[in-house]
């Protein structure tokens, strides 16, 4: 998987996923700090694909109670 992610032509959303699946090998080889810093880079690339603004869906959730 460390070699897959060498790939140029891997899409965003394929390189989270092999960091998430190193993430939980190196946390199953009880090697934490490897696995911290591939679960911090599978949520980092998460955050620049999701569109989330928790300003935004906290005032939505308001508004839905309103009503």
């Amino acid at each position: 998987m460390l070699g897959q992610l060498g790939r140029t032509d891997l899409t965003t959303d394929d390189r989270l996923h092999f960091h998430f699946a190193l993430g939980k090998a190196f946390e199953d080889s009880a090697d934490y700090v490897r696995s911290f810093e591939h679960y911090a880079e599978g949520n980092r690339l998460r955050r620049s694909v999701v569109d989330y603004d928790a300003d935004e869906l906290t005032d939505r959730v308001r508004r839905s109670k309103q009503l």
